[in-house]
């Protein structure tokens, strides 16, 4: 929480240094543009890492990378050698560090306290956060108005990554060994990508994080504008709206957790949205600060419960193999929409003037409520995805080198000629369960000449990446295999038979 707060701080400064140092709103625009472009562009190499490599030892390298970089910011504008272009670049690169380990932040939380208080613990974590939102914006308005130089913000940001650094220094984490093969930096990615492909629950998310943020942007990326130019009031201003946001937030989340088990997921993100829309809307056409200050506390209600709800049902749905790199996904999404929409309303205030880029947001926001039925959340708790071990070890004649591939393996089934449609229909599931686990390549068969015989197929890219899918495949997964099996007419089991390409 004070690290975020010092992030917060660090914010603040950046958005009114680039007020000081130009009045273009696209300028003031690309401030956010450059603080979470890197989230969109290296996301899924920074997931990739975090499921292959030491997430603690990963963290803390990122760490000091982002402490050095706000340091070095910090004295540049204290020294007078700062401009628009170098301030981009310099925020530029502290949060290509942040990009790459936010994805790992996101997979340890279930480490931490496990899947029983996961929802409990991403709420506790959207606290923290918007406690961060409440100080942060306003200290860092403090500071620049009496230091009269957001050099002091920016050395406030670099402090505060000494509290995580510690942390990071004193946690054991407990050590993880695996009997699979470890994964390679590209085929991890490559494996992380696919899963998301052939996960239509995990995508629900990235679909409703996407459309709400694009239009939510418009706030983060124009208040500065509507402050300075329609307020007439000073970075003190600006930070009290943004504390009056993060203080909306800390207060909604108690009557959240209740609400999150009262309310059905989709209808409670449905109000959430709506409710965004007509803040936004507010924000566009009062010119008045103490009714915005009041705007802005239901502005952080709303925030908080859809960024909540939204992460608890992208994490509940993933297995603790790829968490990392499909969450660099989730967040590819997000700060890709926050990018996008900053950029776009930056470019429609520069013409037509802030509160019109900010009221067009808001139809746009509430325009996305009629396509909520097509990406319905719900709640997945009680998926079981612990690894279930079931796949018995593939039968060898001698070992086999591990990068040797592609590795075909069939399935064959004896199915009741008179249940054909139901089977295929109920392959397709086992299909998104090889795809999502690590094949590249899928196929179901019927026997030309027995139309009771079908042979399922599916290419690893590799020998280890196929031992890789056996641990990878879960306990719910297991329950979709079952229903296959229960086609199978033959006395045994479905016949497994592993190929590897001739060399």
């Amino acid at each position: 929480m004070l690290s975020t707060i010092g992030g917060y701080v660090n914010d603040v400064g950046a958005a009114w240094l680039m007020t000081s140092l130009t009045l273009s709103p696209l300028m003031v625009a690309l401030v956010q543009v450059v603080s979470n472009l890197p989230f969109f562009l290296l996301a899924i190499p920074g997931g990739a890492l975090g499921d292959i490599l030491d997430k603690r030892k990963l963290l803390l390298v990122m760490q000091v990378a982002m402490m050095v970089l706000s340091a070095l910011l910090g004295l540049l504008t204290l020294l007078g050698l700062i401009s628009p272009v170098s301030l981009l670049l310099v925020l530029f690169g502290v949060e290509i560090f942040d990009a790459l380990s936010g994805p790992t932040w996101q997979a340890v939380t279930p480490e931490i306290v496990g899947p029983n208080q996961m929802r409990a613990a991403i709420t506790l974590n959207s606290v923290g956060i918007n406690v961060a939102r409440a100080v942060g914006p306003a200290l860092g308005g403090a500071l620049v108005s009496i230091t009269a130089s957001p050099g002091s913000a920016f050395l406030i940001n670099a402090a505060s990554f000494l509290g995580v650094i510690a942390f990071l220094l004193r946690w054991k984490r407990p050590a993880v060994r695996s009997t699979f093969p470890a994964e390679r930096f590209i085929g991890a990615m490559r494996v992380g990508i696919r899963y998301v492909r052939y996960a239509p629950r995990f995508r629900a998310t990235l679909a409703r994080i996407g459309g709400y943020i694009f239009f939510a942007s418009a706030v983060p990326a124009l208040l500065p504008v509507i402050v300075r130019t329609y307020l007439h009031r000073g970075p003190g201003g600006y930070g009290v709206l943004l504390g009056f946001m993060g203080a909306g937030a800390v207060a909604a989340a108690p009557a959240l957790q209740r609400a999150q088990r009262a309310i059905r997921l989709d209808s409670l993100l449905a109000l959430a949205t709506a409710v965004s829309g007509l803040v936004e809307a507010a924000i566009g056409g009062l010119h008045n600060f103490a009714a915005l200050c009041g705007v802005m506390t239901v502005c952080g209600v709303a925030w908080v419960t859809v960024m909540s709800s939204i992460n608890n049902a992208a994490q509940s749905v993933l297995p603790a193999w790829v968490r990392a790199r499909a969450m660099s996904v989730y967040l590819m999404v997000f700060f890709g929409a926050l990018s996008a929409g900053g950029i776009l309303w930056g470019v429609v205030a520069s013409r037509f003037g802030a509160p019109l880029a900010i009221t067009a947001a808001a139809c746009g926001m509430l325009a996305t409520l009629a396509l909520a039925p097509m990406f319905r959340l719900i709640k997945y708790e009680r998926l079981n995805l612990a690894p279930s071990l079931h796949w018995p070890a593939p039968l060898v004649s001698r070992p086999q080198a591990e990068d040797r591939g592609p590795v075909l393996v069939t399935v064959e089934y004896q199915i009741d000629p008179n249940k054909t449609e139901q089977f295929v229909t109920a392959m397709q599931s086992m299909r998104s369960v090889r795809m999502r686990t690590g094949a590249f390549r899928w196929g179901l068969f019927n026997d030309s000449a027995d139309a009771s015989r079908f042979v399922e197929t599916f290419l690893n890219e590799s020998w280890a990446e196929h031992l890789r899918q056996h641990g990878r495949v879960t306990v719910a997964d297991s329950a979709i295999q079952d229903i296959i099996a229960a086609f199978h007419l033959g006395p045994e089991k479905p016949v497994v038979t592993h190929f590897l390409a001739a060399t």
